[in-house]
Formats: structure tokens, sequence, C-alpha cells
């Protein structure tokens, strides 16, 4: 019985992962976690949009999220109620997700603090002016006050 040394089309593929894994570390210290049974051309296709992303973040200026939207009006939180508070949110949140971008919104928290922490703390926030297709910003409010919590 004959043997190839040639590796079956899926062999180099994942031998090709392996190699771009390796650049995402040594270029820019990323930790990739992928599982032995994840197909090799799906792999291949995340590890490409990595490199680019990266590629991309590492050549991208910070610009403020108020910028990103366009620079929307912004009405000031002091005196605002509840339902106008709540009418200005979604106005905001639709142009952040417009933009590619998203925050989450606690349940426990009131439409006029929600909003007074997106336009006086979020909007303010310096991100990479990052657009590629299918890449979305995502954003957790719990971590804008995790320092907060340690104290």
């Amino acid at each position: 019985m004959e043997t190839s040394d040639r590796l079956s089309k899926e062999d180099e593929l994942r031998a090709a992962n392996a190699l771009k894994t390796l650049n995402l570390e040594l270029n820019y210290q990323a930790e990739t976690f992928i599982h032995d049974e994840a197909p090799p051309d799906v792999v291949s296709q995340w590890l490409d949009n990595i490199t680019r992303f990266e590629e991309a973040n590492a050549n991208a200026q910070l610009t403020p999220l108020l910028k990103i939207i366009g620079n929307p009006a912004l009405i000031p939180a002091e005196g605002l109620d509840e339902a106008a508070s709540e009418a200005e949110i979604n106005r905001l949140l639709l142009l952040l997700f417009e933009n590619n971008v998203y925050v989450n919104r606690p349940e426990d928290i009131s439409a006029t603090d929600y909003y007074r922490f997106l336009v006086e703390d979020f909007l303010q926030l310096e991100i990479p002016d990052i657009k590629l297709p299918g890449m979305l910003h995502v954003f957790c409010y719990e971590e804008f006050f995790a320092d907060d919590e340690e104290d």
C-alpha cells in the first residue's frame, strides 16, 4: 500500500491557520482559543477578520463617539423628565446602532440616569474609528463603573 506525503486540504488549512494564529500572537499579542473541532475554513475566515481588525486598529485615530455618530444636538440631562429622557435615549441608541456601536442598558437604572450617562460619559469616550463590514463596537455599561465597585 502506497502512502502520500501530501497533506489533505483540511490539514493544509489547519497548518495555514496555525501560522495566522502565530502571526496574530507575535504582531498583536492576541490570544486565541480555537476549539480543535472548529471547521478550518470558518477558523480561517475568522482569523482573517481579526487580522483586518488589528491592522485597522493599529492605524486608527481615536475619535469621540459623539463625532462618530455625527455630532447630534444633545439636550442637557438636567430638567428632562423620564419620558423626555426615554425619547432622547431612543434617538441616541438608534444613531449609535446606525454607526455599529452598541451599549447595554441595565434594567435597574432610570431613564434620566441612563441618559445622563450617555451624554456626559459614554458619548465623550474616544474609540478607534474603525469601520469594517460586520464589525460592531460593543460596550458594557457596568464596565464604566467597575472601579467604583472595588472601593
